[in-house]
This record gives C-alpha cells, structure tokens and sequence, in this order.
C-alpha cells in the first residue's frame, strides 16, 4: 500500500475530560496530541507532534508518539542466533521491518462513569522479523481526570518474549516552545545499562552519586548532559536504560511553567531518549524544524537486548499467561482551568 493509500485508511480519535484532550490515530496507535486546558484558552500541546499525518508514515524510523512491538529496543546483531531481522545498523530494532508500529489498529472508544477509554486491537504476524505464531495486542488508552494511562495486553499464539513500550516524545513547554535542557527530571533508579560502540545495551552498571546518570533527586536534563561523560557525548544525549527501583515514581517538570508529569508503572525498566536524531527534516509543532532536545521520550519496557544480558530479563509469554503492562501519566499546571462543582 502506497503511503498516499494508506493515510486514506487512517483516522482521528479523541479522549477528552475536564483536564485533557488526547488525540491519537490508528497508524501504529501513534498518539498526535496530549493538551492540557488551561486558563485563557491556552491548551498547549504536551508532545512533540508532526504537522501532518503523511510525516508519521514518511519519517516513520523515528518513531514519534508510537507504539513499539513485539520486542521494543534493540536486539543486538539479531539475537544470539540471529533470528530476528536487522533493520537498524547492526541490530533489530523495536519489532523491525513490520513492527506494531507500521500496523493499522481496529479502534473502539468507550465511555464509563469518570473516564474514556480507545481500544485498539491488532492481530498480526511477524514472521519476516524472525517471530513466531500469531499476536493478538490490545492496548488501551484511558483518560481519568488528570491521569492518562495506557495499558497493553499481548498474547502471543507461540511462547515467547514480549516488550511493549510507548514512544511518546514530552516538552513540558507546550508546543516546544523551548528545548527539554531545563526540564528536571526524576528517576527511581540505581543501575543503568551500559552502551556500546554498536549501539546496543552490553552491561549493567551502577549509577555513581553526582554522576551524568544520577536523577535520584531532581536534575536539570541539560546540566547533568554537561558532565564528562564519553558515552552521552558519542550518543548526542540520553538513549539511556535505567533500572527502576519497584514502586518508584518517574517525574518530568518544567521549572518556568511549573508543568509536572508523574509516571507510575509496573515495568523494570525506562529508556530515556533526548531526541538526538531529530532534524531540520522533521517539521514539528508550529511549524518548528526538528533539533536534539526537543524532547525527551521516556521508554518503560521491560530490561532490552534481555537475550543477551540475562534470559532471566526475557519472561515468556503466551496466549494462558499474556503479556500485561501499565504505565499512568498524571499531569499538574498551576494554570489547569478547574471544573466546576
């Protein structure tokens, strides 16, 4: 299907409540908009968006806003028996060449008491990305008050892993009215995963105290960016994963207009990426040419290239025990135009 057939077969929905307004189209169950309603009309845009739909199927291998499957991350050199396609480099990336992310959901919206939900749902192959049977995904996107969560299911018809992740792309700015350099950012964990020259997770290490990868208190992005690390200079930034600690409460802030995201989850682990790759190609927000910092993504998934690290971070999964997981983002503003009571 030529990308001008397939934008013929995709569609807009929308989740909106006191708070938020999300919009979000069947293409990879890619989320286009999360606004917050604020005083003055103001509803600012919370993630990095294109200006049209024929650019999320153009720049697609920038997976902005989307969903990623069967196995999100990279799978080093396609696996130790190289099973599994090599689309990105040296490895297989985020489910390869026909990953959930280039799939068209069927999508259902649903209301009950307090909230909204869209249901999207997917069976497919992926046989030619070295996977096996059949999967059926169900992911829900659901709007409560000022929390919007999604939760994934997958069952797949073979045992074998499965790693969802959201690639949704945040700037607290509204409408990257300014770089995420400032944002603080808050992460509950003590390990992260090493980088190696390929590009793949090779080791676990521990998070040093002041180090570049120490978010345990809040840290501004662009500050802790500025230390001496090797890594994060050959990487253009984080594409960082960090081990989270069970419980633990991820937060993003902007301090200038003292917008909060809180992210709560039951994955082992967060990617966070700062857009290294974006360019002047990619024509966001407003109109805005695409730079590095833009935005920040951040990846909860289970621990990835877990077939190389330890099998033990690889859990199976089939269609009588399918793969569950949840990740909630809870929005503050000091401006939100509160609902009347």
């Amino acid at each position: 299907m030529s990308a001008k057939e397939l934008t013929k077969n995709i569609y807009l929905y929308q989740l909106t409540n006191d708070y938020l307004t999300i919009q979000a189209i069947n293409l990879g169950a890619i989320i286009t908009d999360i606004h917050l309603k604020e005083q003055n009309n103001a509803c600012p845009n919370m993630i990095a968006s294109y200006d049209n739909t024929m650019n999320y199927i153009e720049h697609s291998y920038h997976y902005l806003n989307t969903m990623i499957g069967p196995i999100a991350g990279r799978i080093a050199y396609g696996g130790g028996d190289k099973i599994f396609s090599i689309n990105q480099g040296l490895h297989h990336l985020h489910g390869g060449f026909n990953g959930i992310s280039e799939q068209l959901f069927n999508v259902e919206k649903h209301k009950e008491p307090n909230k909204e939900i869209l249901r999207f749902t997917l069976e497919s192959e992926h046989h030619k990305d070295g996977y096996k049977g059949r999967f059926f995904y169900q992911i829900d996107y659901i709007l409560e008050a000022n929390t919007f969560s999604i939760i994934s299911h997958c069952y797949p018809s073979v045992p074998q892993h499965v790693s969802l992740t959201s690639h949704l792309y945040f700037n607290l700015s509204g409408d990257l009215a300014y770089p995420i350099s400032e944002h603080l950012l808050t992460l509950p964990a003590k390990k992260r995963l090493r980088i190696h020259l390929h590009g793949h997770p090779d080791a676990i290490l521990p998070i040093q105290q002041g180090d570049a990868y120490d978010f345990r208190s809040p840290k501004t992005i662009g500050a802790n960016l500025a230390l001496d690390d090797s890594i994060l200079k050959r990487l253009n930034g984080y594409d960082t994963p960090f081990l989270l600690e069970q419980g633990g409460v991820i937060s993003l802030e902007d301090p200038t207009s003292k917008r909060r995201l809180e992210m709560r989850t039951n994955a082992p682990s967060v990617v966070v990426y700062t857009a290294n790759h974006f360019n002047h190609k990619m024509i966001l927000n407003q109109h805005k040419k695409g730079e590095p910092l833009d935005a920040i993504a951040l990846e909860t998934q289970h621990i990835p290239n877990a077939y190389q690290l330890n099998p033990h971070f690889a859990p199976t999964y089939s269609a009588d025990n399918p793969y569950q997981q949840a990740t909630h983002y809870t929005f503050s503003s000091p401006n939100f135009l509160m609902p009347e009571r």
